[in-house]
């Protein structure tokens, strides 16, 4: 969990994939967006696809979401759909995965409006999720050192790409409140609907286990944290991957640079750090909190209320696994130091 992703300054030959996994729906844009309007950071927006997403691992999807964004104009000339893009067998071993996404993401990276290929690409989900899918992948140590890299990005000088993750957790009372998916569900049926929740949590906890027992540098934050804590964020992001340097959580994503129209990203023309402002954890999502530097806003209705639609087993689940990420969000904002000083930054 103390790994760095990367250091500080300026590495010619060195660049860095950043893996952005959340359960889909529960603030995976908002994480995407915190990365917009920096000229280290590339993303795979440009591929054209829905919500900037990596390509999907079945094949119906791929085809459906091929055929949406080539109905969409190239951002810059010669660039693929990457839903388009041949993806190799599932069944490959950690390295071929590895080897297959870094080919795929390469003209995006290498063509983020400039001549070379910048510090750090963000991409949300792979290749994690591939390797999680694949039980020769689950049973090897990923190893990029020994991978070359594409010709696309040794052509832009690149030698070695490192991998790294960024985990966000959601609260359980945050998902209530602020997603309207979850709304609907539970409305339908709230049974249902925590039974799947449950499992997702489940499963976004045996990602970081996966990714800690195999020694790759792993941040875990969380939603609240990035909504009504955005300084002490940037902070975290920044002691983890300085070569992606300072986060601006008030930029406004801009169409046609960040995001383009085949994205559909559902930004609302705001900020992360201006929605968070406007909306009040205790309000909208009866969480509790104090101004104190180092207080977590925590979700304040008992358990039976919280975590309604579960059976005493399944809430005494939910609470083991929040508090398994509760844990890691609260390990690197110890490592790092707490509120001190992290590159001219202060984390509040």
């Amino acid at each position: 969990m103390g790994l760095p992703a990367c250091e500080a300054g300026e590495h010619r030959g060195e660049r860095l994939l950043l893996t952005l996994d959340t359960l889909a729906l529960h603030g995976s844009t908002a994480l995407l967006a915190s990365f917009f309007g920096n000229p280290r950071v590339a993303t795979l927006c440009e591929g054209r696809t829905w919500e900037c997403e990596s390509q999907p691992t079945k094949e119906a999807a791929r085809a459906q979401r091929c055929s949406a964004g080539s109905s969409f104009p190239a951002p810059r000339p010669g660039l693929p759909v990457l839903a388009c893009l041949p993806r190799a067998a599932p069944h490959l071993d950690a390295a071929q995965i590895w080897a297959d996404a870094l080919r795929r993401f390469a003209p995006f990276w290498r063509e983020h409006g400039r001549a070379s290929a910048p510090p750090v690409l963000v991409a949300k989900w792979e290749p994690l999720h591939s390797m999680m899918a694949s039980a020769k992948a689950n049973a090897t140590v990923l190893p990029p050192d020994r991978v070359p890299v594409p010709p696309l990005l040794a052509g832009a000088g690149v030698q070695h790409v490192r991998w790294a993750a960024v985990a966000m957790h959601q609260p359980w009372c945050m998902t209530v409140g602020l997603s309207s998916y979850a709304g609907r569900a539970r409305q339908r049926n709230l049974e249902a609907w925590a039974a799947m929740e449950l499992l997702n949590r489940r499963r976004i906890v045996d990602r970081v286990r996966f990714l800690e027992a195999r020694g790759v540098p792993l941040l875990v934050t969380s939603h609240a944290e990035l909504l009504w804590r955005p300084d002490r964020f940037v902070a975290k992001i920044l002691a983890f991957a300085p070569c992606a340097g300072r986060l601006n959580l008030s930029h406004i994503p801009r169409l046609g640079a960040d995001h383009f129209q085949a994205n559909a990203l559902k930004v609302a023309n705001e900020s992360v750090r201006g929605f968070g402002e406007r909306r009040d954890p205790r309000a909208c999502c009866n969480m509790t909190a104090t101004q104190h530097p180092s207080a977590r806003a925590r979700c304040a209705a008992p358990a039976e209320i919280l975590y309604a639609g579960l059976d005493e087993a399944g809430r005494a689940l939910a609470q083991e696994l929040d508090g398994f990420m509760e844990s890691r969000v609260r390990l690197r904002w110890e490592l790092a130091g707490g509120a001190r000083r992290t590159e001219g930054v202060t984390a509040r």
